[in-house]
């Protein structure tokens, strides 16, 4: 199954002010767009980046390509939060919708897809550019924060919800 990646492009800019050079807000989009170009070669997955347009009356609804990555500008009056909603409904569990909000986290996990937080996401986007030189014990202090404590026995079980987000987390 393939995954198909939905970002929230000014909340993973905002995330990593450093990252993405947040004062210039077109050169943190397109340094964003470049990096999500990259992630898609590396790691196969179809990534979506959606930014906040809603206040712009003279811009509609408005989809680019930028070096094989789908970019959507949200339409005037509705959010990119409800865009990614909207698309997580469409694509159930191939979504996976990165986000630091709770409530569209929530949301997405409601429509059955993945929700992962910018900030782990920038770590995964990070490791999958720079092909794998993240160090050793870094890149495995990561995937054991995302499992958690390990608990023996079937009545101390993750959450089924909690079990796919790990699995798709992974996937990443």
């Amino acid at each position: 199954m393939s995954l198909v990646v939905l970002v929230d492009g000014y909340n993973l800019i905002h995330a990593q002010p450093g990252f993405f050079d947040s004062g210039d807000l077109e050169q943190a989009r397109k340094t964003l767009l470049d990096w999500c170009a990259r992630y898609k070669r590396a790691r196969g997955h179809a990534v979506t980046v959606v930014f906040d347009a809603y206040q712009s009356a003279d811009m509609g609804s408005r989809r680019d390509m930028h070096k094989g990555v789908s970019v959507h500008y949200s339409p005037y009056g509705k959010t990119a939060d409800a865009l990614l909603v909207e698309m997580a409904q469409r694509l159930g569990p191939k979504a996976v919708v990165v986000t630091n909000d709770r409530e569209v986290g929530q949301k997405a996990q409601r429509q059955n897809a993945a929700w992962v937080s910018s900030n782990l996401f920038a770590g995964r986007l990070m490791e999958a550019c720079l092909d794998g030189a993240m160090p050793e014990d870094e890149a495995g202090a990561n995937l054991s924060a995302l499992a958690g404590t390990r608990k023996k026995g079937p009545s101390h079980k993750p959450k089924k919800s909690r079990r796919k987000a790990v699995q798709m987390q992974q996937k990443l």
